[in-house]
């Protein structure tokens, strides 16, 4: 079955990959449930019945399972019409793509690509465009979704220097989401050999900026890259007392890119390393969830079953409640202001994501 499923993955279109598993989906479903009628119906017409074949007796039974047999084998001529998604690679490429120039840096690079740390991260993306090897493609095409923006600039810059097809639809798409990158997108996009018209826009000079003078924009703006783009350089210069206006732009912000960057800076200008739980799909994030809650009540037993209520709730989506039950059994009087602040600020919404409980979560157990 995971082989089956693979397969499927590598041969659909990107765009279309969740409609070819929904329609591999129901077909299996269909032929799960009519198969065992189908096999009673042979066997019950075929009882009583057998064959000697070669010193064998085939009774019906046998005789279900050889007509089975024969059937899968006959279902591989078909493998012949399937046309696979990418271009076909000559065995030299495929040769180059499984044993890099840089076998060693490859792969310790490739290993540090999911890291917790975002300067662990930039530095295994740096080898793996100097590697060059399409092993790192679609783990680069999953940063461009990373929460940190230098991560995600590194990576547009080395999906152009590996040069594979694999990563033009990827950035093509990404160019119209962000525009902060637009100079870095087009020219990894040449790279791989696409002209495309990208309005190159001045990319925000933020680095300059005092902290006064990105208050002061932060306020005047009302795009939500730029917001993001804004919380994340007050993030960097460490000063707390911009946690307010970073909270009070919330409501500008739509893009989930954008809104785990803003996340991700409040966290990190409270010291708060909510970085590796940011770009995990809903599961893992729960699992991690449940595993730093766990260590969290051992020995309290009030406080465990506290928390095993709290994690139903957040393995159900509702965050809202999740975040109350830990709250009621949180010592606020350990918290220092400002982690009160944003505690109360994401404790008064009614809808409060995923990655805000979480935020919420990491806060309050520090007072258990």
């Amino acid at each position: 079955m995971l082989t089956q499923f693979n397969l499927l993955l590598m041969f659909s279109p990107p765009l279309k990959r969740m409609s070819y598993v929904g329609v591999h989906s129901a077909f299996v479903s269909l032929t799960g449930a009519v198969s065992p009628f189908l096999g009673g119906l042979i066997v019950n017409a075929l009882k009583g019945f057998h064959i000697s074949f070669l010193a064998l007796d085939l009774t019906n039974i046998k005789i279900l399972f050889t007509l089975s047999t024969v059937l899968r084998l006959l279902s591989l001529s078909l493998l012949k019409i399937i046309k696979e998604y990418r271009e076909e690679e000559s065995p030299l490429e495929l040769v180059k793509d499984i044993v890099p120039r840089k076998p060693i840096e490859t792969l310790r690079a490739l290993s540090l690509l999911g890291s917790g740390k975002e300067e662990k991260r930039i530095k295994a993306i740096s080898a793996l465009a100097s590697a060059r090897s399409s092993l790192a493609i679609d783990g680069l095409i999953n940063l461009l979704q990373d929460p940190n923006p230098e991560v995600r600039r590194e990576a547009i810059i080395a999906l152009g220097e590996i040069g594979n097809e694999k990563a033009i639809e990827p950035l093509e798409r990404y160019s119209e989401t962000e525009k902060a990158f637009a100079k870095e997108v087009y020219e990894a996009l040449e790279k791989l050999g696409v002209k495309k018209e990208i309005s190159l826009q001045e990319t925000y000079r933020l680095e300059s900026l005092g902290t006064e003078e990105l208050l002061s924009l932060l306020q005047r703006e009302e795009g939500e890259e730029i917001l993001a783009h804004i919380s994340y350089h007050l993030a960097k210069s460490g000063e707390k007392s911009a946690l307010n206006s970073l909270l009070s732009i919330r409501g500008k912000l739509k893009s989930p890119l954008f809104k785990r960057q803003w996340i991700y800076s409040i966290g990190k200008l409270m010291g708060i390393n909510i970085y590796p739980l940011l770009s995990l799909d809903r599961l893992t994030l729960y699992q991690r969830m449940e595993s730093i809650l766990r260590r969290v009540g051992r020995g309290k037993r009030r406080i465990r079953r506290a928390i095993m209520l709290a994690l139903r709730h957040f393995g159900e989506g509702n965050y809202k409640k999740f975040a109350e039950r830990l709250a009621k059994f949180s010592d606020w009087g350990k918290l220092s202001e400002e982690e009160r602040a944003v505690a109360n600020f994401f404790m008064e919404k009614d809808d409060i994501s995923p990655e805000e409980a979480t935020l919420l979560a990491l806060i309050l157990l520090k007072t258990f």
